[in-house]
């Protein structure tokens, strides 16, 4: 229903046809993302986002980082190859299949733009 790229900055912008499907269905836009057309923007990662993520000082991170394949903390890759699953919700990061270097739908349809 929505992407969130990175291509020096963040951003984030709904899939229009996704979000009205999922309005109707009950869902409500995030707090900090309420125009449904608008494409935000931000030098760091969306505290939306971010809270979905271990603390990079966890004593445990290496092993976490591990799991997923990488070699130091990056925001970005670990929400892409975590899909940043929490027990209190039903979001989920997911990346679509393309040839190019992907952003990364949050639970919407693969997308190829």
């Amino acid at each position: 229903m929505g992407q969130l790229a990175k291509n020096g900055e963040y951003e984030f912008r709904y899939y229009e046809k996704e979000i009205r499907e999922a309005i109707k269905e009950g869902f409500e836009p995030f707090f900090c993302f309420r125009e449904l057309d608008k494409v935000y923007t931000d030098t760091v990662l969306f505290p939306v986002f971010a809270s979905r993520l271990p603390d990079r000082k966890r004593k445990d991170i290496d092993k976490i980082l591990q799991k997923y394949g990488l070699k130091e903390f990056d925001e970005y890759e670990l929400l892409k190859k975590s899909g940043a699953r929490l027990p209190i919700d039903n979001l989920e990061f997911i990346v679509p299949h393309m040839a190019k270097e992907p952003a990364f739908a949050l639970g919407g349809e693969n997308r190829d733009e």
